[in-house]
């Protein structure tokens, strides 16, 4: 990311906030919108410092390479936009942004970091997240309606309770101890993903694809996998998963 930044205020800012807007290097701190409606924006490698973005109408953003630090995105419209190698965390505080009941339909995330970022209440039909880092990410009550396409993400700790991800793509995910309770896995694909220490309660996995998954602590005894696909060698964690001891046929 491009380190040479020209400040602006939040006058200047707003002065150029139109339909197709182009933003490229900018630097914009301790700003407050509110209740815009612009089309189109474009953010080429700039930077958000606690900024306020809530309820605003950004359809269709697209934003590449900008770091977003303690940003507030509360009940902003960003249907339709695309994130490409964007920082919504910041390392040196251990904080993510807020997309409390933010409109992420048919949003694309590629290459972000989303690491402690909230998105509780969040729309997020249709939307995909890939290739990027969501640790410790809170997807609380955010509505993805068996609709998302999640795949390649670092997902440790997130917490996605009572998440409808059925018929979903979510492969190749690392769900170690992440929060996945009540999840409605019905039909996903979850090829070569990783539950290690997740917390599974109340879980769906009837009829999806887990093959060359790390199955964890996944107990057959009290979820729900009818028709769950696995290869025959992940058959033998499932089973002493639940206290069986296995043994080599002919002994």
């Amino acid at each position: 990311m491009n380190n040479e930044y020209q400040v602006m205020t939040e006058e200047e800012f707003l002065s150029q906030l139109e339909d197709h807007a182009t933003f490229s290097n900018i630097e914009l701190r301790d700003t407050e919108i509110r209740e815009n409606t612009s089309y189109n924006l474009v953010f080429q490698g700039c930077k958000f410092i606690r900024c306020r973005l809530n309820d605003n109408v950004w359809e269709n953003l697209s934003a590449s390479s900008t770091t977003f630090i303690a940003c507030d995105f509360t009940d902003t419209n960003f249907e339709d936009a695309a994130f490409e190698r964007c920082r919504f965390f910041d390392a040196e505080t251990s904080q993510g942004c807020r997309f409390l009941r933010t409109r992420l339909r048919s949003a694309y995330f590629k290459s972000c970091r989303l690491s402690s970022c909230l998105f509780e209440g969040a729309d997020m039909f249709l939307s995909t997240i890939e290739d990027s880092e969501a640790v410790g990410a809170n997807f609380f009550k955010a509505h993805f309606g068996g609709s998302v396409k999640m795949t390649h993400n670092l997902l440790k700790y997130a917490d996605l309770r009572g998440a409808d991800f059925s018929k979903c793509d979510l492969s190749h995910n690392d769900f170690v101890w992440a929060v996945l309770d009540e999840v409605n896995f019905k039909k996903a694909i979850l090829i070569g993903s990783n539950f290690s220490g997740a917390s599974l309660r109340f879980t769906t996995f009837a009829h999806a694809d887990l093959r060359g998954a790390v199955l964890g602590s996944l107990d057959i005894r009290v979820t729900e996998v009818e028709g769950m696909k696995i290869f025959e060698h992940q058959m033998r964690g499932l089973l002493e998963q639940c206290g069986l001891i296995i043994f080599p046929d002919n002994h």
